[in-house]
């Protein structure tokens, strides 16, 4: 009888503790108001992610306050909310392996716009299906368009890359040693090489192109080729190391849920293009 009730005793201690930690875990990612849900992204990609510093047109707020936007966000935004998550936090680094070194020290919860790789290598716990498709294209002058059917097609050329779009490691190894690509930060100097006639073409997402010419006012200027080199697809991934994995499950099933309308898909990446030419009207056009 005295064992029947340790044993009982135990058992009730133990259902408990497991209870305590599981609302400890549920607390710690977002759910309560001390604690916050980390996420990361594009950060410098529109329309799919763009980062804005909000506290920047005011010079009193000494602290950066760096809010994500774009296309990809807001899907997220709402598949969290959907999923119980009121307190998100957004990171960014500035350094070159920031996000990278901060997923595996396990101060990231999601990072909503990846490409996949190798899951044992990569660390990432991937949401499947993958929610876009994001194809790589030639974009060329208009004065000079391209319509190249494969990689075979740049023989002798030379182009440019963004380094922020991730496409190096993906199509590199796929080019004759006879393409010469530069890869440079930022659209402003890809997109002035182009112009310039420093590169015969330059590789990209055509959503981005879009976004980032009409930015600079040379939309009719360019030509988007529209045979993908290689079609890539965007996933979002919760890093191993995160606390918060326990929510993936319900994550995903709200996420896909908002993903799987292609027309509504549509309709946001068109409101993020024009977000983001808000965001820059009063610059002046690019100039060659």
């Amino acid at each position: 009888m005295k064992k029947a009730l340790l044993l009982s005793f135990l058992i009730g201690w133990a259902v408990v503790g497991v209870c305590a930690r599981a609302t400890a875990q549920e607390q710690s990612c977002g759910t309560s108001n001390n604690t916050n849900f980390m996420i990361a992204g594009f950060d410098n990609y529109p329309p799919f992610s763009w980062i804005v510093d909000e506290n920047a047109p005011f010079p009193e707020r000494r602290i950066p306050d760096h809010q994500y936007h774009g296309f990809i966000y807001q899907l997220v935004e709402q598949a969290l909310k959907d999923s119980g998550i009121q307190h998100v936090k957004h990171y960014y680094s500035e350094e070159k392996d920031g996000l990278k070194n901060a997923a595996r020290a396990g101060k990231l919860d999601l990072i909503y716009t990846t490409y996949y790789a190798d899951e044992s290598k990569s660390g990432a716990d991937y949401v499947f299906p993958a929610y876009f498709g994001n194809p790589f294209v030639v974009i060329s002058r208009a004065d000079k368009p391209l319509e190249i059917e494969s990689v075979d097609g740049l023989r002798g050329m030379r182009g440019v890359g963004r380094n922020e779009e991730g496409v190096k490691p993906l199509i590199a190894g796929m080019l004759s040693s006879d393409t010469k690509i530069e890869w440079v930060d930022g659209a402003r100097d890809a997109f002035q090489k182009l112009m310039n006639g420093e590169a015969d073409f330059m590789i990209g997402s055509p959503y981005a192109a879009v976004a980032e010419s009409k930015r600079f006012g040379i939309y009719d200027k360019i030509h988007i080729g529209r045979k993908p080199l290689r079609s890539v697809k965007l996933f979002a991934a919760f890093p191993k190391m995160s606390k918060c994995r326990w929510i993936k499950e319900k994550f995903t099933e709200k996420f896909n849920a908002l993903a799987k309308d292609s027309e509504q898909k549509e309709k946001l990446l068109m409101e993020a293009i024009e977000q983001y030419l808000a965001l820059h009207k009063d610059e002046p056009p690019l100039t060659f």
